[in-house]
């Protein structure tokens, strides 16, 4: 019976918060602008986190295997010979197509090339590769132009590297050292890291950069991803080969986790020094509400209003106030910065990564139910105090 009885209190003081709220129309919408501001910052900054996932792990297969130095985590710190990139070709793991290894070796260097919005140059990664690489990237597609013919000096441009660099676009001459590449191609691999950047023969940067013999790393297709174990095995009892493998997903994923780590942290403290901005505001706000209610507060009491039925009543409206308006910095948000084409430094490679915000529903959630719980929380406070003067004393106005 009583638990009735509360239930019709709460629902008549939530009604009539309601059926005031225009009364109090500008405290109302100085606490949706507010949440709303601390929404779309949360959405914007975690949309950049997931872009950069994204980025970085967008195209990667899981029977795919990736071999750099032993102790190197990015590949422009390894170093692999040919005799090792031979051998761990041969090893009976590897998947084949007409009797040849489905492997990759690869080289990797940085060249500076200037920006197409003209604010100076930035770090270009050029990846050198051998026919072997077209086979072992299903996700990669010609969008524009033409694939570059080994034995000539020419290249191919991710469509993300020649939105943000000048000079590759197809018929463009791309100079580094004493070498001209003609641009011939543009393409596309799923919105992946390899779209900003250059490809060329892998012949080509060994020379311009005098790196002998060696690559920087070696792609292979096993012939079941659950060999990846027994992989490991034939190089940890040969005593010749100093490298390691992973996963291509995990080798990614893990380099995503250092760019995302850094600006997940900063975006939480962002969210947390707007996060006290905005429920100083809203703890001002909600203060100045109940100052100004304490007669309907008082009215309230004295009919039998219990303190439970008021202080819900106060925080239903605290909540749908804060609701309302993280809903709409999440919907700014994502009209404004979903899919937006941006580009940061990889710290992983120290060349420009170009990706996409990406505002996922989880993010979007999150952002809502942070700031609703904010705006609760804050107007706790003054609902419990309202609550606690004598009725007799609301009702007199003192």
């Amino acid at each position: 019976m009583r638990i009735g009885i509360l239930a019709r209190q709460v629902w008549a003081t939530v009604h009539y918060a309601a059926v005031t709220l225009p009364r109090r129309s500008r405290s109302a919408l100085v606490l949706i602008a507010g949440m709303a501001g601390i929404t779309a910052v949360y959405v914007a900054i975690f949309a950049i986190a997931d872009g950069i996932r994204t980025a970085l792990t967008a195209g990667t297969d899981d029977d795919v295997a990736i071999f750099v130095q032993d102790g190197s985590l990015f590949e422009l710190n390894s170093r692999l010979s040919r005799e090792a990139v031979a051998t761990l070709s041969s090893l009976p793991q590897i998947a084949r197509h007409e009797e040849r290894p489905l492997a990759s070796p690869e080289v990797v260097a940085v060249i500076g090339q200037d920006r197409l919005d003209g604010i100076g140059s930035a770090s270009l990664l050029l990846r050198g590769v051998t026919a072997a690489a077209f086979e072992m990237r299903g996700s990669l597609d010609i969008v524009r132009g033409r694939t570059f013919r080994f034995g000539h000096d020419e290249a191919i441009a991710g469509i993300s590297a020649s939105a943000v660099f000048a000079d590759l676009e197809i018929g463009d001459v791309l100079t580094f050292g004493d070498r001209d590449l003609q641009i011939v191609g543009l393409y596309a691999s799923r919105g992946g890291h390899a779209e900003s950047e250059v490809w060329t023969s892998a012949t080509v940067v060994r020379d311009v950069f005098a790196l002998g013999p060696t690559y920087n790393s070696l792609r292979v297709r096993l012939r079941d991803a659950d060999l990846l174990w027994d992989l490991e095995g034939e190089i940890i009892s040969d005593p010749r080969l100093s490298v390691s493998v992973k996963r291509e997903s995990s080798f990614y994923r893990e380099q995503s986790q250092v760019m995302t780590l850094f600006v997940e942290g900063f975006g939480w403290f962002v969210v947390a020094l707007m996060g006290g901005a905005v429920g100083f505001v809203t703890l001002n706000t909600a203060f100045g509400a109940v100052a100004g209610r304490r007669r309907e507060i008082g009215t309230l009491r004295s009919l039998g209003y219990g303190r439970v039925a008021i202080v819900s009543g106060l925080l239903a409206e605290v909540g749908l106030l804060t609701s309302l308006g993280s809903g709409l910095g999440a919907v700014v948000a994502y009209l404004a910065f979903d899919g937006l084409q941006a580009s940061t430094l990889n710290l992983t490679s120290l060349t420009q990564l170009v990706f996409s915000f990406r505002v996922s529903h989880q993010t979007v959630v999150w952002a809502i139910a942070i700031a609703t719980a904010l705006g609760i929380v804050a107007g706790a406070g003054p609902a419990v105090s309202a609550v606690r003067q004598p009725p007799f004393l609301a009702t007199r106005g003192a």
